[in-house]
């Protein structure tokens, strides 16, 4: 039934040789956001980047995982270094930065990121301070709001001095959303709506496939209703949800016909003024709508 994933995730492997259309980072016209998810995990971040296009088809464009530790060798022996926030934010700032180029010519930047703050919470803080505006904390909750998959709040940070925002997003209604679009057919015909639909690259190891639909919905008998569980490693999983988030954080869930048509026409000035060798036309806005309020 919607929102239950199948054992061993056969339901991402039956829709995956349909899906793998693309070389990791290649973006269709289609595609006119971007977004991405970090994990912080005990020796890395796990982050991952989805493009986005009118009716949440979205498209996985970027994947990578940042150290936590300097490794060096001594007396044949290899010693860790744990790394500052500082110095990890500029590594995925310099990963991120360059953008994404469309088939069209057009380029494409994140509108916005999302780390979580779940698990070693101080240095999470101090990361996404360290990565600029542009990025955010976020947590997975268990528990939502009535029609709500993302909300925010504030929170004060000791030695930070000032009022953060903390970013939330509802788990269960994210995995039930990603798994019922991955079991979308791909639409066919030249009129066919893509809306939904999951676009996944060439070359995707099936363990990133088995990380994306790692949870399950099973019946607890001692609360007596079904609840979401993690059967495997899930950090694919994660960062979808906290870049999906981030959609609903810029409002672009929100966007009509016409905000995409809009968005669409700026993107391709930029792209005619690329190919003709001018100036870059000024980056197209990336939000008609902020959502940046509960």
């Amino acid at each position: 039934r919607p929102g239950v994933a199948p054992a061993r995730s056969g339901l991402a492997r039956a829709a995956a040789p349909g899906r793998r259309g693309d070389v990791l980072g290649d973006l269709p016209d289609r595609c006119g956001a971007i977004t991405i998810g970090g994990d912080v995990q005990k020796d890395r971040i796990e982050l991952r980047a989805w493009g986005w296009g009118e009716g949440l088809e979205s498209w996985l464009v970027g994947s990578w995982t940042i150290e936590r530790f300097d490794r060096r060798l001594e007396a044949g022996a290899t010693v860790k270094t744990r790394r500052a926030p500082e110095a990890v934010a500029a590594e995925i700032l310099n990963a991120t930065s360059a953008g994404w180029r469309r088939k069209d010519g057009a380029v494409l930047h994140h509108g916005a990121g999302a780390i979580d703050v779940n698990y070693d919470s101080d240095f999470a803080w101090r990361l996404i301070i360290a990565l600029g505006a542009r990025w955010h904390a976020i947590r997975g909750e268990a528990r939502g709001r009535p029609g709500r998959l993302h909300w925010r709040s504030k929170v004060d940070r000791v030695g930070v001095g000032t009022e953060l925002v903390l970013h939330h997003v509802h788990s269960p209604a994210a995995i039930s959303e990603f798994y019922r679009q991955l079991a979308q057919e791909r639409p066919t015909g030249p009129d066919a709506s893509w809306a939904g639909y999951v676009h996944l690259p060439i070359g995707l190891p099936d363990s990133e496939l088995e990380e994306m639909t790692a949870e399950r919905e099973v019946f607890d008998p001692r609360r007596r209703k079904r609840v979401w569980v993690r059967a495997a490693a899930n950090h694919a999983g994660d960062c979808r949800k906290y870049a999906r988030a981030m959609v609903e954080a810029l409002g672009l869930d929100l966007w009509t016909a016409d905000h995409w048509a809009v968005r669409a026409a700026a993107l391709a000035e930029d792209a005619a003024a690329r190919r003709s060798g001018g100036q870059a036309a000024a980056a197209p806005p990336t939000s008609f709508l902020p959502r940046f309020s509960s």
